[in-house]
């Protein structure tokens, strides 16, 4: 169950009731109500209050509906006070199954009179007053308000499940690279070890979770760490274990996932285990070590911030390699070390890039140089950063993997030092005007093995070579940088995504949410400077026949160009949203009723005047236009839901009054 997705509910649930003027409620699967009722039958109240008849409406009531909820169709039910009841059931992945039942209604006047004699007999107090005197309803209008449920419930509890699961996944991959920040802090492996491992079972579910540092080339140094219901169980398992995981890693040479009972067999892992998913890293080429999650499974979507964060985990077992093999090192590994923790607390992809480029041409003491990443779709090195470099060279440079020393370094996937470009086998460079000297350094960075980019250096100030321990800086930086480099590109996107999820992906204006979401903020504004503003809702007519008419391909390209007449006719400061299938919201700040009206008015005749609507045999054979209800805070509401109600009611009032037309709040429209 998502408790947000059924707090907005009841708004769309009141919108629902207040358009078919019927009740509605909903309920789990066990009969019990989630929730409030929306418009509810002073006939159902009045039965429910005599305590005789109770206890038989719950029974009735109560298996009617979980009938439904064991179902997949719509349930029809006659009460026994007369009233005509139906139950549609909603089933979305992530919320489960919910019951949406509505009605309360009767079929013509002779039901109606029968249930309040036998209410008046039995001493009830019933005052159906208003709408609820003549809410006489047919099945077929029934069946189409079961339609309108079915069809609103299942966009609203799919969207809020999609938002949801959107919201889980974000929540993991930010958790993730947040710790992959902090572990930067971790001085001993052990430590480091604790904090992924309990950081990946807690976001991914997993019953054990292990970190192997296999060691490159032989070397001693390396070990295995356990987190989880089966950790003795693995230690037991030990070498045996860790020899068949780095086998299948050097054969497969990438992640993998297997719940079949043979390889489980042949990893020699216990027998309670029936899957597990393994991420590898690299060390210089060589596999280092690998992340391995057991009895769950990563989805496509958090599987980039899990293998960054992996990524992350491999640089930082590179660095203390280095630190605990290289004494004499010390002092650069440190600078490293500080370099990736300024990296750790970025987010913006061009401030990343310049702090890597930067930081790194310190560290080697480098004049000129050049940071250069691989465009996806060009499949070309193009320079992000640069020193040295006119901005002319540094926009007209591009390179395909295997051209120039850059695009050489990026198809090998190797870095190279040279002493004397000039006397170089390798290469055939025999002049350099623009270089003091003739050695230079370039380094390609990778993430899992993948070449994102290249590093490149030349002119240090003290004007000696570049050498080996230049080059292990370097290495010691490069991992982490491309790790950093790509969730810089990452968080970007992201922030495109948000950005996108605040607009009607038909018509381009802002959605339902946001528009709340800055309603609410110009409210408290207004409460502060003691400024009105006005809320206009703008409806088109007759917008279920032009529909039915001309099908939904016309009527998306209809209501694409009513929006960007309306997102024309609007000053700069008004907030314009699409607020429903045939409904817009108009903000106008600072802006009084007096005022309004005639801005409105210009807004609603310019719809009118432009005649647009579809065709039919070459003629406009329909067209649209829009009526409009105003309401001013605070004084036709003081909250969200007040203005609201109050702006539909004077659009309701205008069209009653035969025409399409501006019309604003007043008390006596109150329902």
């Amino acid at each position: 169950m998502l408790p947000e997705a059924f707090a907005e509910w009841h708004q769309v649930q009141d919108s629902l009731s207040r358009l078919t003027d019927l009740e509605f409620s909903i309920y789990d699967t066990l009969g019990r109500p989630i929730g409030l009722v929306s418009g509810e039958s002073p006939f159902c109240r009045a039965q429910r209050l005599k305590g005789s008849d109770s206890a038989f409406c719950e029974e009735r009531c109560g298996k009617f509906i979980r009938d439904a909820a064991a179902g997949d169709k719509a349930l029809f039910f006659n009460c026994s006070t007369g009233l005509m009841v139906f139950a549609v059931p909603i089933t979305h992945e992530g919320m489960g199954t919910v019951v949406i039942a509505g009605g309360k209604t009767f079929a013509g006047k002779p039901g109606y009179d029968s249930a309040m004699e036998g209410l008046v007999k039995s001493g009830s107090k019933v005052s159906p007053t208003g709408r609820h005197r003549y809410r006489f309803i047919g099945r077929k209008k029934l069946n189409e308000a079961v339609e309108l449920v079915r069809a609103a419930a299942s966009q609203h509890f799919g969207l809020s499940c999609q938002k949801f699961k959107y919201q889980l996944s974000l929540n993991r991959q930010l958790a993730l690279l947040e710790n992959s920040a902090l572990m930067h802090h971790d001085r001993e492996m052990p430590d480091l070890a604790e904090n992924l491992l309990r950081c990946i079972r807690a976001l991914f579910d997993a019953d054990t979770a292990s970190l192997h540092v296999f060691g490159v080339a032989g070397e001693a140094y390396g070990g295995a760490h356990y987190r989880g219901k089966h950790e003795e169980a693995l230690r037991q398992a030990g070498d045996g274990f860790t020899a068949a995981l780095k086998a299948m890693h050097k054969v497969t040479g990438e992640s993998f996932r297997t719940a079949d009972k043979g390889d489980v067999g042949r990893l020699c892992l216990p027998g309670d285990i029936a899957s597990i998913h393994s991420f590898p890293f690299y060390s210089s080429n060589e596999l280092s070590g690998a992340v391995s999650l057991f009895n769950t499974d990563v989805s496509p979507e958090d599987m980039p911030a899990l293998r960054a964060c992996i990524q992350q985990v491999a640089s930082l077992v590179d660095n203390r390699r280095l630190r605990d093999e290289v004494g004499e090192k010390i002092k650069g590994l440190k600078a490293v070390a500080d370099m990736n923790a300024g990296m750790g607390a970025l987010r913006d992809a061009e401030e990343i890039f310049s702090f890597i480029f930067e930081k790194s041409a310190e560290l080697l003491q480098a004049e000129q140089g050049s940071l250069m990443l691989l465009n996806d779709k060009t499949e070309e090195l193009m320079v992000k950063v640069s020193k040295g470099m006119s901005d002319e060279m540094r926009q007209g440079l591009r390179l395909k993997p295997g051209e120039g020393i850059a695009g050489w370094v990026a198809a090998a996937g190797t870095p190279i030092i040279v002493e004397d470009m000039e006397n170089d086998a390798r290469l055939s460079i025999k002049k350099r005007p623009r270089y003091r000297t003739k050695s230079f350094i370039s380094l390609p960075l990778k993430v899992e093995g993948r070449i994102i980019g290249v590093l490149n250096f030349s002119d240090k100030i003290t004007g000696r070579v570049f050498n080996q321990d230049d080059l292990q800086m370097l290495s010691g930086l490069a991992s982490q940088a491309a790790v950093a480099i790509e969730r810089g590109i990452f968080h970007e996107r992201n922030e495109v995504l948000k950005r996108v999820s605040i607009k009607d992906p038909l018509t381009g204006l802002l959605n339902w949410h946001y528009f709340n979401d800055r309603l609410i903020e110009e409210m408290d504004r207004s409460r502060r400077y003691g400024r009105p503003f006005c809320l206009a809702v703008i409806a088109l007519d007759g917008f279920k026949a032009y529909i039915k008419k001309f099908g939904r391909e016309e009527v998306d390209g209809a209501l694409k160009g009513v929006s960007s007449l309306l997102r024309g006719a609007i000053r700069t400061n008004d907030i314009l949203a699409r607020y429903g299938e045939e409904e817009f919201t108009l903000l106008l700040p600072e802006t009084g009723i007096d005022n309004s009206c005639p801005l409105t008015e210009r807004i609603r005749k310019s719809v009118e005047d432009s005649r647009f609507g579809a065709t039919d045999g070459g003629a406009k054979a329909a067209r649209l236009t829009v009526t409009i209800g105003l309401s001013e805070f605070p004084k036709d509401g003081e909250d969200l839901k007040s203005l609201f109600v109050n702006a539909y009611s004077a659009l309701s009032s205008a069209r009653e009054n035969g025409g399409n037309r501006v019309a604003t709040y007043q008390a006596d429209n109150k329902s």
